[in-house]
């Protein structure tokens, strides 16, 4: 079953309260959210996906429960910024920035900022679910 932002609201009236143990994937191309999306259901970890960081804000309303992949360059408001905002939040969720783009500065960067892994695009599955696991170690697939 496709779940996104959309279904955010319907799964908290049917669980009380966000999953701890989600995954929140943040991309502006509908490909690779997908393709996350996928990956995590087939190991069993629940997700839920963001075309937009204002969409991922909103249906979070800024403090998420589980795990974020944080898309970091993005039109309009870039990882970055979303990762300052959290902190700002007092988000705890730990967050994995994800970027095509990276840069040695960047990683430095974000991880000053509070990003608990920096990985670069293209990565392996078997990399990505380390990461993940490594961070929220309840989310351990299954099989």
């Amino acid at each position: 079953m496709r779940r996104d932002a959309a279904d955010a609201d319907d799964e908290k009236a049917r669980c009380g309260a966000m999953n701890s143990q989600v995954v929140h994937i943040v991309d502006d191309d509908a490909p690779v959210r997908e393709s996350l999306r996928w990956l995590l259901s087939s190991v069993d970890i629940d997700s839920l996906t963001y075309e937009t960081p204002e969409a991922f804000l909103d249906a979070t309303r800024g403090r998420p429960e589980g795990c974020v992949l944080l898309d970091m360059c993005m039109p309009g408001t870039d990882g970055i910024a979303v990762l300052k905002l959290l902190a700002t939040r007092g988000m705890t969720a730990p967050v994995i920035i994800m970027t095509g783009h990276g840069r040695d500065a960047d990683a430095t960067e974000v991880l000053r900022l509070g990003a608990a892994e920096f990985i670069e695009k293209p990565f392996a599955a078997d990399r990505l679910l380390a990461a993940i696991q490594r961070v929220m170690p309840a989310a351990s697939p299954a099989g």
